[in-house]
């Protein structure tokens, strides 16, 4: 249960407190360690499955961006024949144009939806599930950044099919924003606000994804039915704070119990950046899907498609 861990980490915190009060040294997050997260590899349309899927309008939504269809392949876009044995290596530099060359949308298009910078307007987060820690944090105007520099690890296909799952690593997401916390936690009352600052370090991803294709002015197009984003491991957490308390001592040591138990904090926030994450994600495939023909990305495309349905 998280309010027992965090009970936990602030009995650190006073007990650290007591003994190091007057020290101002910030410790740093435990290098080497891993922190792994549970898979989630049904998809639905529930929001706390952090799942999106395509609404009823998509038939009029691909019309609309069918409009914008990338006419000629890009000369830096690498085709691949999914028959080819070096599909598998192919498709992975493919992809990852969508992510390097693509992270802010295809010339312009209005219906691009960049991905670095990211901007979220807010999310709460409300720890009192046993009614012994009630802290409420939100956190506001928050940017995030680094995705653009996701390092594609593995694209695999369905047999026959075009629902696919992808592995990729980023260094680094940072995300700045502004946070308001109330609470009590032991007897330290939190009622604050201020700047803080979290980076994700060395985390690796998953997507996993229903696709199907689409018809348009006899072009082929990957439909995206649905796309959910998990992550499955991250190296290291680095969070601030700032403001928390008035006394810069403790405010500082405060930050540096949090880094020590950063494993407790990402849990926490974890399921808040996954669902943003997905929605970005999913908003950014199907721009790039409804823009740019299959058959820019899968050279048989249509070959394939003709072969599975006999």
């Amino acid at each position: 249960m998280h309010s027992t861990r965090i009970l936990y980490t602030f009995g650190v915190l006073c007990a650290m407190l007591s003994s190091s009060f007057g020290t101002n040294n910030l410790t740093n997050c435990s290098a080497g360690a891993s922190c792994s997260a549970t898979k989630t590899t049904t998809l639905s349309t529930a929001a706390s499955t952090k799942t999106a899927t395509i609404s009823s309008t998509t038939e009029s939504v691909y019309h609309s961006i069918n409009n914008n269809v990338v006419k000629e392949k890009p000369k830096d876009l690498q085709t691949c024949q999914r028959k080819s044995a070096d599909f598998d290596k192919c498709i992975v530099n493919a992809f990852q144009h969508i992510f390097s060359t693509w992270k802010n949308g295809i010339n312009g298009s209005p219906h691009s939806v960049p991905i670095d910078p990211l901007f979220v307007r807010e999310f709460e987060v409300i720890e009192d599930r046993e009614n012994i820690t009630p802290l409420t944090v939100k956190i506001n105007n928050i940017t995030v950044t680094g995705l653009s520099e996701a390092n594609i690890k593995s694209v695999n296909f369905k047999d026959k099919e075009y629902d696919f799952k992808m592995t990729y690593s980023v260094p680094k997401i940072r995300l700045n924003g502004h946070y308001t916390a109330q609470g009590q936690i032991l007897l330290l009352k939190i009622d604050t606000y201020g700047d803080m600052f979290m980076e994700i370090l060395d985390g690796f991803y998953t997507v996993s994804t229903k696709v199907k294709l689409r018809t348009l002015e006899k072009q082929q197009f990957f439909d995206l039915r649905a796309l959910q984003f998990n992550v499955d491991s991250i190296k290291d957490l680095h969070l601030y704070f700032a403001n928390l308390f008035k006394d810069k001592v403790l405010n500082d040591n405060t930050n540096a119990v949090f880094n020590g138990s950063w494993r407790v904090f990402f849990e926490i926030f974890k399921p808040k950046i996954e669902a943003e994450i997905n929605k970005v994600l999913l908003a950014h495939f199907r721009s790039v899907f409804g823009q740019v023909p299959a058959e820019f990305f899968i050279g048989d495309v249509t070959e394939a498609t003709k072969a599975s349905r006999q």
